[in-house]
């Protein structure tokens, strides 16, 4: 680690000149995702900041890569979400840029997730929550929202990656191990 942030005037009989020592440390970077899923073949990418001017760029890997970058410098990763991932499949990080902060890692974590739409079926109402992405493995709460006039009747699902607690409840679980559809039924 360079420990000297300041810039000198060196004087001699016949010259000046300037040196610019830079904070830097010798940090570990890696990308990870939140399960053990085939990851997507194509790595994401960071950059930093070293030396004040220059970007480093490095093709991330899941084992830690040691890369000198400046203290308190901007670094990013992208894309966002990983190539490969599909309309109803995704790895995506929430988090993509941040600061150097000491030998602190950089680890980039990708969640797994899948999406779920929830649909009426039968009668008029909505659901809670509505259709988005689901993390992979998590089980959320669901509660169906009757129209005025209408009374719950059912809940059912379009796959067994998607397991319901009750069928018979207005409110309920899912546990999401797979994209699919959520269906909600009411009656008069």
């Amino acid at each position: 680690m360079l420990d000297c942030s300041t810039s000198r005037a060196v004087t001699s009989a016949d010259s000046i000149t300037n040196l610019d020592y830079w904070d830097q440390y010798f940090v570990p970077v890696k990308y990870f995702t939140s399960d053990s899923s085939t990851i997507p073949l194509t790595p994401p990418s960071f950059t930093g900041m070293a030396f004040g001017v220059a970007t480093i760029p490095l093709v991330l890997s899941t084992s830690p890569q040691n890369v000198w970058l400046d203290s308190a410098s901007a670094w990013s990763v992208s894309p966002q979400t990983l190539a490969g991932s599909t309309s109803t499949v995704r790895w995506f990080a929430p988090v993509v840029s941040g600061f150097v902060s000491g030998t602190n890692p950089i680890n980039v974590g990708y969640i797994h997730q899948y999406y779920v739409t929830f649909v009426v079926g039968l009668g008029i109402g909505s659901t809670s929550p509505t259709s988005g992405w689901q993390n992979a493995g998590s089980t959320i709460t669901m509660t169906a929202l009757p129209a005025p006039g209408y009374k719950f009747a059912a809940w059912t699902s379009s796959t067994s990656m998607i397991r319901l607690a009750y069928y018979a409840t207005p409110t309920t679980k899912a546990t999401i191990n797979g994209p699919g559809t959520i269906t909600v039924l009411f009656h008069p």
